[in-house]
């Protein structure tokens, strides 16, 4: 399984609690995230995340998701499974292509909810899906954890981010020197 993008962080920090990660309440307790948002600057590349087929490609900009991908890959037991890009500026793909993993299938971008976004908060919108459409909720969605494993998070930081790791290690060294350590 490959990540969407190359550089894995998940966009995260003290405006946005413990992140923007899958089942995360916000919206003032409304809703529910539906996947990963992970943190990748306007036209940054995005990969297939495993062989499949693309079965959709959406290029209007007229939905909360905004311009997106959904391709769909099957899993170790032979079922069904679909991952979707959302706020995306450009598909290098069309509906019926056939994608191996880690192969280039267009670009990140701000459109959708996402548009006017500063470069600190834009992202990839990700998810897993057992099914090709969603309602609103969490039906149908799969955490992407249970593919990837837990949330690499990045942390903002003075307006860079600084992966999870590093944040750890410098809270780390200044819990130990201001303790005389």
């Amino acid at each position: 399984m490959f990540y969407p993008v190359r550089q894995v962080q998940i966009l995260g920090g003290v405006k946005y609690g413990k992140g923007n990660v899958f089942g995360w309440v916000r919206k003032k307790g409304t809703k529910a995230h539906q996947g990963w948002d992970f943190a990748a600057r306007d036209n940054t590349t995005i990969y297939a995340v495993a062989d499949g087929d693309i079965v959709h490609v959406d290029t209007d900009d007229d939905s909360n998701y905004g311009k997106s991908i959904l391709m769909s890959f099957t899993g170790m037991y032979g079922e069904t499974f679909y991952a979707f890009y959302a706020h995306i500026n450009s598909s290098n793909v069309s509906q019926g292509n056939r994608v191996k993993a880690g192969d280039p299938i267009g670009t990140s971008g701000s459109t959708g909810n996402a548009k006017g976004s500063s470069k600190w908060a834009q992202h990839l919108h990700f998810e897993f899906r057992s099914e090709r459409w969603c309602n609103k909720g969490l039906e149908g969605r799969i955490d992407p954890q249970y593919f990837f494993g837990p949330p690499p998070f990045a942390w903002m930081s003075g307006g860079e981010f600084v992966p999870f790791y590093e944040r750890a290690a410098t809270q780390a060294a200044t819990a130990a020197t201001s303790s005389g350590y």
